[in-house]
């Protein structure tokens, strides 16, 4: 990574559609990316090998009980 280089991790529940579009400060700042970036955004699948509980695994795990 380098000094311009942005990154985003989202985690979705497989068969969960995506809710950030609903959410007008959302488009808002798509719109404003648009003008910080020089080309459309890499978009990658990441697997989860381990975890550090960054995503709030414990909030699944409390609403599973």
């Amino acid at each position: 990574m380098d000094s311009s280089t942005f990154v985003i991790l989202f985690e979705l529940t497989d068969g969960v559609d995506d809710p950030r579009m609903a959410i007008p400060e959302y488009a808002q700042f798509l719109e404003k990316l648009e003008s910080w970036v020089d080309g459309p955004p890499v978009i990658e699948r990441l697997d989860v090998v381990g975890s550090y509980n960054l995503f709030g695994s414990q909030r699944v795990e409390s609403a599973e009980r």
